[in-house]
């Protein structure tokens, strides 16, 4: 741990997807496991290896051979997704083979994404007469992986009892995001929200990355996926002409300080840099973190314009000349994908309303016959009108829990505008000082108001209807509903 041997081991990865004789779509899982896995690798300008089941079934002994070989030689990281026992991976890679690794000069950390394997103290008197699973007492693999004088792991991580493999994010996937996207290199800190069936055998102190490998130099990182590349307001709404501030983070996870660090900013749109900027850092310390923030001038780029300018590339480069000497130059870069638009320069606009369920759908009137127009939006619980030039439009929002629509028009035929409004469970009509000239529920049980209502004059009477559809929870039956306000 304390002196850790160099070499191009350090820069690699070995992801491991066994098999199911019984459940044929587990293998398939644990296949897309090692390559939704190999991206945290390759984006750090990491190399990985792979030995997958389905490649190599019905030969189990091949699969064992192939999983030996790549241990001994040599990976920073080991990532196994599979079924597990206390003695073993599945295919029988058991601690028979574990103890007889020859890696002692590179050892991985082992992350074991299977039921059991790390069960500690499995030969504890404990399990004599209660031996887990019906397993028979003995050394667990994880533990034969840490006291093999010869080989093996530096840390090994795994479950203690049964456990469960998400579809989404695993847990072999979550820790390589933890030391490998977001840098977490000490190990512990990559761990530490791990519980229940979870277990680290190994120092959580021990620093994976280059701090102790490399004690004599700098190690510069722009985390991957652009985690620490922001927009800042005014985007996601900047006028025609607007700053977009942009701001990175850089970390310095190696032993020394890095002087004089460089870090550019581009904006790339359909492989055209439409704008860039460079701030040097005087000096960033061991271990900790620069912000930069540059200020892309739209109307130096996009003079007189507004509308939409595209996906817009906004690339971070830490020392892009590559003029410090560094333990590793191939996490220096980052970026984000970002749709831009510019707006209309008016003033007391945009306006920013929520509805966590329905896109809402605005609608336009002269509520008030004043000659000006009026803009009704419904957010999750809230009916809002503004004026046109984005003030709030007086005795306006109105509460309507669930609302996720409005139609307008003139119910009451008063020559001023109404706004019906709409929700699952009723329906309800203001007037446009926000006062509920009338209101009705869904007429029928189990049923609910889908769509948005429709206004109109139905029986040449001289008052409209409202036409609205009702759905049978479950979408098998519709009915329309005419209401007629009386």
């Amino acid at each position: 741990e304390q002196s850790p041997t160099l070499g191009n081991w350090r820069r690699r990865g070995l992801l491991i997807a066994g098999g199911d004789w019984v459940y044929p779509d587990m293998e398939h899982l644990f296949n897309y496991k090692v390559t939704q896995s190999t991206r945290y690798f390759t984006d750090i300008g990491y190399d990985t290896l792979t030995v997958r089941w389905k490649e190599i079934k019905p030969d189990e002994d091949t699969f064992r051979v192939y999983i030996d070989n790549y241990l001994n030689h040599g990976e920073i990281i080991t990532v196994y997704y599979d079924h597990g026992a206390p003695q073993g991976w599945w295919v029988q890679y058991d601690t028979s083979w574990v103890k007889d690794l020859e890696n002692g000069v590179r050892l991985p950390v082992v992350i074991s994404d299977a039921c059991f394997t790390a069960m500690f103290q499995w030969d504890h008197p404990f399990y004599d007469s209660t031996p887990p699973q019906g397993y028979p007492a003995g050394i667990s693999l994880g533990e034969h992986f840490l006291i093999n004088p010869e080989g093996g792991a530096v840390a090994f991580f795994g479950a203690t009892k049964a456990a469960s493999m998400s579809s989404t994010m695993s847990t072999g996937q979550l820790c390589l995001k933890g030391l490998l996207q977001n840098q977490n290199w000490i190990l512990g800190k990559s761990l530490i929200n791990f519980s229940g069936a979870w277990c680290l055998l190994g120092d959580p102190a021990l620093d994976l990355g280059d701090y102790t490998a490399f004690p004599d130099l700098p190690d510069l990182v722009v985390r991957p996926r652009g985690i620490d590349i922001k927009l800042l307001p005014p985007y996601p709404y900047p006028a025609g002409g607007d700053e977009i501030p942009i701001r990175a983070k850089v970390l310095n996870i190696g032993a020394t300080p890095a002087y004089n660090v460089d870090v550019s900013f581009a904006v790339v749109l359909n492989a055209d840099t439409i704008y860039d900027s460079t701030i040097t850092f005087d000096e960033i310390q061991p271990r900790d973190t620069a912000v930069a923030t540059v200020y892309w001038n739209t109307a130096l780029t996009h003079a007189n314009y507004y509308g939409e300018i595209g996906d817009c590339d906004f690339i971070v480069t830490v020392d892009p000349d590559s003029e410090i000497k560094e333990s590793w130059e191939y996490n220096n870069i980052s970026s984000i994908t970002k749709k831009v638009a510019l707006y209309p320069n008016q003033s007391g606009w945009p306006k920013k309303v929520f509805n966590t369920v329905h896109i809402p759908q605005p609608a336009i009137a002269n509520l008030d016959a004043s000659g000006s127009i009026e803009i009704v939006c419904p957010d999750d619980d809230l009916i809002y009108v503004f004026n046109y030039d984005g003030s709030i439009f007086v005795d306006w929002p109105q509460y309507f829990p669930g609302i996720y629509g409005v139609v307008l028009g003139d119910i009451d035929d008063n020559g001023y505008i109404e706004i019906v409004a709409v929700s699952h469970d009723s329906i309800k009509v203001y007037d446009y000082q926000g006062t509920i000239m009338w209101q009705a529920e869904v007429p029928v049980d189990n049923y609910i108001f889908t769509d948005l209502p429709t206004v109109g004059y139905i029986d040449d009477m001289h008052l409209p209807e409202i036409v609205i559809l009702a759905t049978s929870v479950g979408g098998s039956e519709i009915f329309i509903k005419i209401f007629i306000l009386v």
